[in-house]
């Protein structure tokens, strides 16, 4: 019984040894974790990308507040190309050149990699503090960030879109507008990503004041808000809503410089035969 004993507690010494050492190895791992992310002059893009990969596979475990320290540092790398692009601009400088530069400056294509991937775990967390980042985010690296990435914050994250639908932050209410848009259609299938049943908006207080939102929208001064909006109604078959894009499809004067191609009436045009389609099925279906 006693060598019974002794044996017990010897492997249960070996067991809270080899715990410690694994709590020792992980705490090691976050904090080695947090260090890369400093900030992106420090580089070492492909060693983030990997510590990455472990915690979205579950090799690493992340605590609260490692994940809150996460998307800190996840928004100062947002708003450094925002406020860099803004710099130049001040000095004449376009957008374009100017997001060029910062590609240049801070290290192009691998740059983009590592910010996609570092967006696709903050979105991992589920976590609303994320989402004007991600928006930023989505504006700046479209194809590396994609709108599943705040729509998979889940329905928690309808209302902070919906306030940023008011910003002062031409950017973030731009982006607010599209992902809204894009959302409430959901189902959808993209080339690039899709949105399953399971993340569509169910709450009815949310889809109408969307559609109120929407329809507001559609005399915007920004024709890319009213290009969102245009195509967020595509869900509220009312002869209303057709009404309202009727008038945008004859008066809408947005028209693109050199193809001369009308956008935004032609979304709402497509709008209009998609409300069509969708009431004529229903009223077959009664």
């Amino acid at each position: 019984m006693n060598k019974f004993i002794i044996c017990a507690c010897f492997c249960l010494l070996i067991l809270t040894v080899a715990s410690s050492a694994m709590s020792d190895v992980m705490a090691s791992d976050a904090q080695n974790l947090i260090k890369l992310f400093e900030g992106p002059r420090t580089a070492k893009y492909e060693e983030r990308r990997n510590m990455i990969k472990k915690v979205k596979e579950g090799k690493l475990q992340v605590s609260g507040e490692i994940k809150k320290l996460l998307i800190d540092r996840f928004e100062k790398a947002s708003n450094l190309q925002e406020a860099y692009v803004e710099k130049l601009g001040k000095q004449g400088i376009s957008e374009g050149k100017a997001t060029d530069r910062f590609y240049e400056e801070y290290g192009g294509q691998e740059y983009a990699q590592f910010y996609g991937d570092f967006a696709a775990l903050v979105a991992a967390f589920k976590d609303t503090r994320a989402i004007q980042s991600l928006l930023k985010g989505l504006y700046y690296y479209g194809g590396n960030v994609l709108p599943t990435e705040v729509i998979s914050t889940g329905e928690n994250a309808v209302e902070p879109l919906i306030s940023e639908t008011k910003s002062r932050n031409k950017l973030l209410r731009r982006m607010a507008f599209f992902v809204l848009s894009v959302w409430a259609n959901a189902p959808v299938a993209y080339q690039d990503y899709s949105i399953g049943e399971e993340l569509a908006i169910k709450n009815i207080t949310q889809l109408n004041d969307l559609k109120e939102i929407f329809l507001k929208a559609l005399s915007d001064e920004e024709k890319d808000i009213r290009l969102s909006a245009a195509y967020g109604l595509g869900v509220f078959p009312e002869a209303a809503v057709i009404q309202k894009l009727e008038e945008v499809v004859s008066s809408d004067s947005y028209q693109t410089k050199y193809s001369k191609q009308y956008i935004v009436r032609d979304e709402a045009a497509r709008t209009i035969t998609r409300l069509k389609k969708k009431m004529a099925s229903d009223d077959a279906s009664k």
